[in-house]
């Protein structure tokens, strides 16, 4: 499911996923900074580079930590930022059925 998040006084709109995030335990800390997410981006670089280097398996685990909770910080942090929740008129009429 996605969200769309809009920052009042910018403007600015982002399409957030909402759950596990598969692109994460993929890609791992390019995500974040893909995203110009720099709070998480740069120290789960430098996290990723040194548990990397001690093995393969601890790299891999910091990718299997964030694919369970990079989307919900990442809303949160938008949420920090200004950002608010968009509310779709198909989303209202969903709301309205379930009255």
């Amino acid at each position: 499911m996605d969200v769309e998040m809009r920052n009042a006084t910018t403007g600015d709109v982002k399409r957030c996923k909402v759950g596990k995030s598969w692109t994460a335990l993929f890609w791992g800390s390019l995500v974040p900074l893909y995203r110009k997410d720099w709070a998480w981006g740069v120290p789960l670089l430098l996290t990723q580079v040194i548990f990397g280097s001690m093995s393969l398996v601890a790299g891999l685990m910091v990718n299997v930590v964030l694919f369970g909770i990079y989307n919900q910080y990442y809303i949160e942090g938008l949420t920090k930022r200004g950002y608010r929740r968009v509310t779709t008129g198909e989303e209202r009429g969903r709301n309205a059925n379930d009255r």
